[in-house]
């Protein structure tokens, strides 16, 4: 790789930076790109020539959690087991904290669902169906509600982790563990 192209990844990434903290910060509507360049320590001009929008950096807040999303089934084996979809949920959370508080806000702001909701209900979708086939062989007819249930529990005990800093995550994961076991 060039000199050249190392230096725009990384101005890149730090936009991207920023973007997380400054939309965690102010939320988006209240962020602005020069809020955001300032930030990053570039020019807004600077800014648009990577991100042409604030809408852009929203989206790509969004795909990479989509990432994080995609990588919890890679590893998930055929067996009908979700205790490492859950150890891999938890651990993207504890590494990547300030990313999914910012990702769970994006879900309860009206003006970012009006960019996103479309793709946060296909990602729901796709993450549900998959929950469900992991679960058919143990489960059978009961599959697709017990998804439901993973994926609200664990949604629940990751919002708590996010969001409530007297939150017993050890023992909420505990139980979530011991219960997909």
């Amino acid at each position: 790789m060039s000199q050249r192209q190392e230096a725009r990844d990384l101005a890149e990434e730090r936009i991207f930076e920023a973007a997380v903290k400054i939309f965690s910060q102010f939320g988006y509507e209240s962020s602005s790109v020069r809020m955001i360049a300032k930030e990053a320590g570039v020019s807004p001009g600077l800014l648009y020539n990577y991100f042409k929008n604030k809408e852009e950096l929203l989206v790509r807040v969004f795909e990479e959690g989509l990432k994080d999303v995609q990588a919890t089934f890679r590893d998930l084996p055929d067996d009908g087991q979700v205790k490492t979809y859950l150890l891999h949920n938890f651990r993207i959370m504890q590494e990547k904290k300030q990313l999914w508080r910012l990702i769970y806000l994006i879900r309860m702001q009206q003006s970012t669902l009006a960019i996103l909701g479309e793709r946060i209900n296909r990602v729901q979708k796709q993450v549900l169906d998959r929950l469900e086939a992991r679960l058919r062989s143990s489960l059978g007819d009961k599959a697709r509600a017990e998804a439901v249930l993973l994926n609200a529990s664990l949604e629940g005990v990751v919002f708590h982790y996010l969001f409530d800093n007297s939150f017993e995550f050890e023992l909420a994961q505990q139980a979530l563990l011991t219960r997909y076991s």
